[in-house]
């Protein structure tokens, strides 16, 4: 399982605040500015006399001139601007509405069978880099390899900008995170560490990596899981999600773990993708020692719609596809089956049989940085 090779994934405490609220509603008081009144100014009168004077003896005398008319008075000064009406109080904020349900068939991306794909891990995906593009690569035969359109990378570590860049190219993007388990890797990973911490879902340390199994049978760890799938795969756009250490059910964990738990576990956070508009891989699932269980495991899983394609390692290696994955194929779902080049990978052998049974092999080296990519078509 090379996703215990690239990044862990961890949560932070609290997730159920992570929930989105409706935008609050804001109520503004009227603004009032008081009437002005301006007084009409007086105008001064005239100085002529208001009558003539009189003719000596009978006669009258002549009428006094009409006095000039005054000068019209000045305009008063304009009233100050009144005061501003003062802001009224915010509303409350309205209630969080509910999930989405799970879409029907067709409302998220499931990658086509025949995808051309890279799966690159060890770090930030790189644009400008051909090999971790895979845009360098060579098909079994030593022709040119199809550009990839499909990009598996760790949604952990991988920013929206990144995910954005490659839609703006025509791909599609699948987000890696860990579901089984849980690893104290710094920055963002440590946080969803502590809170898994803090729920006390922390079980045995798995063999050869500074991980721990999680108690998948935990409300907890459903919560914080959850979250990561929202705020690292959602939130920035990815398409789908590869989610690893999801058949932990024949570990040593620590846990009493079932395939009956694993399934319905798995379920839950498939149609919580669903709901985000998601499709829901299925990372592995099968031990060459445990073939008759993990078949009937991978078959309820794919009987129920709980999983949109698989992703698996080393199959043909150890010989377990024949057992385990026409059955995808035969349901039209895609395979993506990585080989190993430093742990005896020989394309010449497998490709003749992966390509028979439609399964979409590429040999990767085990760090999954971009340094090797050979595909079968």
């Amino acid at each position: 399982m090379s996703g215990l090779i690239a990044a862990a994934v961890i949560a932070s405490v609290g997730v159920a605040a992570l929930a989105a609220s409706s935008p609050d509603a804001h109520a503004a008081a009227a603004t009032t500015r008081p009437t002005l009144t301006f007084a009409t100014p007086n105008k001064p009168k005239g100085t002529g006399p208001t009558s003539g004077s009189k003719g000596t003896g009978r006669k009258t005398g002549s009428g006094g001139a009409t006095g000039s008319t005054g000068a019209t008075g000045s305009t008063g000064a304009t009233g100050s601007t009144g005061p501003t009406g003062s802001t009224g109080p915010t509303g409350a904020t309205g209630a969080t509405g509910p999930i989405g349900a799970t879409g029907p068939a067709g409302a998220y991306w499931v990658p086509p069978a025949d995808s051309s794909w890279q799966w690159e891990l060890d770090h930030p995906l790189s644009l400008t880099s051909a090999s971790d593009m895979g845009t360098n690569s060579r098909t079994s035969t030593g022709a040119p390899a199809p550009a990839p359109t499909v990009y598996d990378i760790d949604g952990i570590e991988n920013p929206a900008s990144t995910v954005a860049a490659l839609h703006a190219r025509g791909d599609h993007v699948i987000c890696y995170i860990e579901v089984g388990a849980a690893g104290n890797y710094g920055d963002a990973y440590t946080t969803y560490y502590n809170a898994y911490k803090a729920a006390g879902v922390l079980g045995a340390k798995m063999p050869g990596y500074p991980e721990n199994y999680l108690n998948i049978n935990a409300p907890a760890t459903v919560s914080i899981v959850e979250s990561i799938i929202s705020q690292q795969c959602a939130a920035k756009g990815f398409d789908a999600v590869e989610p690893d250490i999801d058949d932990s059910w024949y570990d040593t964990t620590g846990f009493s773990i079932t395939a009956a738990n694993e399934e319905a576990y798995l379920g839950t956070l498939s149609a919580y993708a669903h709901s985000l508009g998601l499709s829901w891989g299925l990372k592995d699932g099968d031990q060459a020692n445990n073939l008759s269980d993990s078949a009937a495991f991978l078959s309820s899983l794919v009987a129920s719609h709980t999983v949109d394609f698989a992703l698996t390692e080393q199959s043909f290696q150890y010989d377990t596809v024949p057992a385990l994955y026409p059955l995808f194929a035969n349901a039209g779902l895609a395979v993506f089956e990585a080989e190993y080049s430093d742990q005896g990978g020989n394309p010449a052998s497998y490709c003749p049989m992966a390509n028979a049974d439609n399964i979409n092999a590429v040999e990767f080296d085990s760090n999954l940085d971009g340094a090797v990519r050979v595909t079968c078509r």
